[in-house]
């Protein structure tokens, strides 16, 4: 019985594995990209550790309650996805952010220049 249910159980992993491996496949063929969450800025929403899969998107369709990825101008080597608190269309297009476990927002406004997609879903760890 010990001997069915560790086969069992081990079908059922590598079948969700599979999944994903499938589901990370496709998001790529389509112009997505995959990146490792490095910090907790956005936890519970995206945990470090996880996946973050990154879908290009036009700075026209960005909406507040969105997760963008973008390159702060102040160190473009580093690459930040929080979520958007405000638009603001005041001749260039920006973005307030704030990372969802941050008091604070962030203390700088995002060009739509810098966009680099939205985040259309994670896998944790």
């Amino acid at each position: 019985m010990a001997r069915t249910a560790k086969w069992s159980i081990t079908i059922v992993l590598v079948l969700v594995l599979l999944i994903l491996l499938i589901a990370l496949l496709l998001q790529t063929v389509l112009g997505s990209r995959v990146v490792i969450v490095y910090s907790g800025s956005m936890e519970p929403a995206m945990r470090v550790g996880g996946l973050a899969v990154i879908q290009p998107a036009d700075p026209a369709s960005v909406d507040v309650g969105d997760i963008i990825v973008y390159n702060p101008e102040h160190n473009p080597r580093i690459t930040l996805c929080h979520r958007v608190i405000e638009v603001t269309d005041g001749g260039a297009l920006s973005f307030s952010t704030k990372g969802d476990a941050n008091e604070d927002p962030d203390p700088w406004d995002v060009p739509a220049e810098t966009l680099r997609g939205k985040v259309s879903f994670t896998v944790p760890y």
